[in-house]
């Protein structure tokens, strides 16, 4: 279970991040 919830983790995590490098990318486009 453990092991489940750290991959869910890590899913939320680059799901994230890749959603804040668009933001930034879009942002410098602009």
């Amino acid at each position: 279970i453990a092991k489940k919830v750290g991959l869910f983790e890590n899913k939320i995590k680059t799901a994230y991040l890749r959603a804040t490098l668009s933001k930034r990318i879009n942002n410098q486009k602009k």
